[in-house]
């Protein structure tokens, strides 16, 4: 079961990126770099390794969410409205509806982390705490 959640999750980060480079046709969207970025520590990351690197992409990926929550409820209004761009409206709700699918991606991936890695949900504090969670860089 775990193997088929972390294949996903790796599909799901290299999804990410690829919506990304279409949406940054209008907007710098920095999930590309994000996405990238989650991916390649997924993907290398040692059996050993993965549980530190897995709880780090949580935390960073629960921060992104939110952050594109803000952003999409913030300017959807005035990018779905063609009295406001004109002409561009078209491009900008299509940048729009792939940010959400982003989104709903994103948010799919922590949800297939937090089964991998259970533990963080009973005890959300390890994932900032040192007493439960090393803090220190996975070498």
């Amino acid at each position: 079961m775990e193997d088929k959640l972390s294949l996903g999750i790796e599909y799901g980060f290299l999804g990410m990126a690829v919506i990304s480079s279409f949406t940054c046709l209008v907007r710098t969207d920095f999930n590309f770099a994000f996405a990238l970025l989650c991916y390649y520590l997924w993907y290398t990351a040692k059996d050993e390794q993965r549980e530190p690197i897995g709880k780090k992409l949580m935390l960073l990926n629960g921060v992104l969410l939110i952050l594109d929550l803000v952003w999409l409820l913030a300017v959807g209004g005035s990018w779905s409205s063609y009295d406001v761009l004109g002409k561009h409206s078209g491009i900008h709700s299509f940048a729009l509806t792939l940010s959400w699918i982003n989104w709903l991606l994103r948010a799919g991936i922590l949800v297939a982390l937090g089964m991998i890695f259970k533990n963080v949900l009973k005890e959300p504090k390890s994932l900032i705490s040192g007493e439960v969670y090393d803090m220190n860089p996975v070498s």
